[in-house]
């Protein structure tokens, strides 16, 4: 019996060691080499996906983010944030049918993610860059700020 619980707590200590080693490690997800081997259909599907994502976003949490807007209950600069928000899911819901805007986003993020510095940065993010960049404005300083996130 003695021999039985001197073997399940090695057991359980390395596991419990295994399992410390094993989240030290640091992965990294190479967004770009998986989007640039992606075909177009592919990257068409994923951001009509994520616009899908980001119009259930809207019609589920808005209206509760938008009546504490108007009860201010919420502060400056989450209202700026939620402000932010609204505008990038209205953008992409106006891409809804719009071939030419989701080629337009599809070329941004793939022309981004030719450059090695920008491959670790998500999708997401990258989807984010290209829909400022549309709106005319220096992606640059974003840029920066998303490598440094994706690459600690």
């Amino acid at each position: 019996m003695k021999r039985i619980i001197i073997i399940l707590l090695i057991a359980v200590c390395l596991i419990s060691f295994m399992d410390m080693t094993y989240s030290a490690k640091e992965y990294y997800i190479n967004y770009g080499e998986m989007w640039l081997k992606l075909s177009n259909g592919y990257r068409f599907l994923y951001i009509t996906g994520f616009i899908g994502g980001m119009d259930l976003w809207g019609i589920k949490i808005l209206p509760i983010l938008t009546s504490k807007m108007r009860e201010n209950l919420l502060t400056y600069e989450e209202t700026e944030v939620i402000q932010k928000l609204l505008d990038f899911r209205n953008y992409f819901a106006g891409l809804v049918g719009d071939v030419d805007g989701f080629k337009n986003i599809i070329n941004i993020v793939t022309d981004l993610y030719k450059d090695p510095a920008n491959t670790y940065i998500p999708t997401y993010k990258m989807i984010e860059v290209a829909y400022q960049k549309l709106k005319g404005k220096d992606i640059e300083p974003l840029l920066r700020e998303e490598r440094k996130k994706a690459l600690p």
